[in-house]
Order: structure tokens, then C-alpha cells, then sequence
């Protein structure tokens, strides 16, 4: 589906009502519910998520979960997504998600680096995207 093709889209913003990076509520929600889908003991980057759902930048899906407010406190696995080099980006809750995600059997190496090979999700199946009208293809 073309990046300005959204159905029923209105800009997402922030709490104080300013847009944030012009991406729509629904691309956020769709990013959410993409997030909720990665199982314990697996993790994605935030390019990953982006490249799943079309016309997204690895910052708008932080900015996406950034901005979160759960209906049910921790239901959402925001923690599951790390930066590209499978590293803990800085934030002010980078130590709880980290301790998250040991929890969950993730090591990280000296250089505080997940291994790809072992943890990386695959993302869902095409049944997911469908149920979405979006192409599995990306």
C-alpha cells in the first residue's frame, strides 16, 4: 500500500498536541500491534519494524512506542525492539529494558550487544499483514 494511501488516517500527536513526525494514528497503531506480536526470548529493531509496515523510518516506530499509553500497564513488549546493533538505545528506560529482556534469556556480550543470530524474530506471518489490508511483502 503506497506511504499516503492510509486509510482513515489523522496525524498522531504527542501530549501536547504537536504533530509528531507527520505519521498517522493508524501507522502508530499498526506499529503497536506489530510490537505485540514478538514473543519473549525474541527481539526486533526498530528498522525492522519499519521495513514490515510501508512508508516508516526506524524513528517514526520509536516515536510510535515513545509515545504509548497502555490501556493495561507492560502489556505492550516495547522492550522486544532494540536499535539495529542489537544494543539498548539510550532512554530513560534503557536499564528496565534491559533487565527486561535478560529476563527473558536475552545475553548481551561485553559490548552490551544481543547476538542476531539467536534472537532475532522473523516477524509474523502473511495471515498478520492481510488481516491488516496491508501486503506481506512489505
Amino acid at each position: 500500500m503506497p506511504a499516503n494511501d492510509w486509510p482513515d488516517d489523522h496525524d498522531a500527536t504527542d501530549a501536547g498536541d504537536t504533530p509528531r513526525a507527520s505519521v498517522p494514528a493508524r501507522r502508530y497503531a499498526l506499529v503497536r500491534a506489530l510490537v505485540a506480536e514478538i514473543p519473549a526470548g525474541r527481539v526486533a529493531s526498530y528498522g525492522q519494524i519499519a521495513a514490515m509496515l510501508p512508508g516508516l523510518t526506524a524513528r517514526q516506530v520509536g516515536y510510535a512506542l515513545s509515545g504509548r499509553r497502555d490501556p493495561v500497564p507492560h502489556a505492550l513488549p516495547w522492550h522486544r525492539v532494540v536499535n539495529a546493533r542489537g544494543a539498548v538505545s539510550p532512554h530513560a528506560g534503557a536499564a528496565d529494558q534491559r533487565r527486561r529482556l535478560e529476563a527473558e534469556g536475552i545475553a548481551f556480550d561485553r559490548r552490551d550487544r544481543l547476538d542476531w543470530s539467536r534472537h532475532r524474530w522473523a516477524g509474523p506471518g502473511h495471515v498478520w499483514f492481510i488481516a491488516r489490508g496491508l501486503s506481506p511483502e512489505g
